[in-house]
């Protein structure tokens, strides 16, 4: 609603006050000046407090809403960026096979050339072997935050020096043996019945036993998941990723219930765990 002001015409005196007049004709010689109601009645507008309230408990609400959503947004980046780490150290397996006369990296050599060495001290883990053709020197560089071998989910602190994917093998306690097989060998190409279908390396901890925590399901594999050990020597004894965030009871699932792997052909993808053993077990080389 609008006013008018009708301010003195010429000789009614330059102190009368304004006058102010609803509906009615500006008399003859008068100034007139159009305002809002709010101007002339000297009112300001504002929210009450109830209005307030009502405002907040709606922000409140799409928050509640929206955060869920916007937090499996930003893991599905990082499970995208662990599937690239993930399809770097495949590539650089399937480069080191074809330099190998096609036998697949172990998960260590012994390359001490003492026989008094260390059992810990004389190995190269097979991080080490794949530093090469992933273009990364050193063992330090493994727990970098860049580097491949770090999954960018992992709670382990960007400055430990714990590569966080490991690898498959067989529950040999021998320490000369304890790779793949019941003897000091390496696995072949051939040897692997179905390498499209069978685990070579994940994110997961290891099947079973030996003070580690277990996966239910996988205790029917021969095969599982091996914790490496450091590329260097002084660093053996290290906490290692998994111990620290994996469950008793399962594996961890960091990428939206869900895990990346490896397989044995050299692709990579995202599963949940329980596909894995059913209906198919996937950890087993020999099928």
């Amino acid at each position: 609603m609008r006013c008018r002001l009708f301010f003195p015409a010429e000789g009614e005196g330059r102190h009368t006050p304004a006058k102010r007049f609803k509906g009615v004709k500006a008399p003859k010689g008068a100034v007139v000046v159009q305002c809002h109601r709010s101007v002339c009645d000297k009112r300001t507008l504002g929210f009450t407090l109830i209005e307030l309230l009502v405002v907040i408990a709606i922000i409140a609400i799409l928050a509640a809403i929206l955060f869920p959503v916007f937090s499996k947004v930003r893991e599905k980046a990082r499970q995208t960026m662990c599937l690239s780490n993930q399809k770097q150290i495949a590539l650089a397996a399937a480069q080191y096979a074809q330099d190998y006369d096609g036998s697949y990296p172990p998960r260590y050599i012994d390359d001490c050339g003492d026989p008094s060495c260390s059992v810990y001290l004389g190995r190269r883990q097979w991080p080490s072997l794949l530093l090469p053709y992933v273009r990364q020197r050193g063992g330090a560089e493994l727990g970098r935050p860049e580097g491949v071998f770090r999954c960018p989910s992992s709670p382990i602190p960007p400055t430990s020096s714990t590569p966080h994917y490991n690898m498959s093998c067989d529950k040999n306690w021998n320490w000369k043996g304890y790779k793949w097989r019941n003897v000091d060998a390496t696995l072949r190409e051939p040897e692997v019945q179905a390498p499209a279908d069978t685990i070579f390396i994940t994110e997961t901890p290891n099947c079973s036993g030996y003070g580690r925590t277990t996966i239910p399901q996988c205790a029917a594999s021969w095969h599982r998941v091996c914790q490496p050990y450091f590329v260097d020597p002084q660093h053996y004894n290290d906490t290692w990723g998994w111990h620290t965030d994996i469950s008793t009871n399962d594996g961890h699932l960091r990428h939206n219930d869900g895990l990346n792997y490896i397989f044995f052909d050299f692709h990579v993808k995202w599963s949940r765990a329980e596909t894995t053993v059913k209906p198919r077990n996937l950890w087993l080389i020999v099928k």
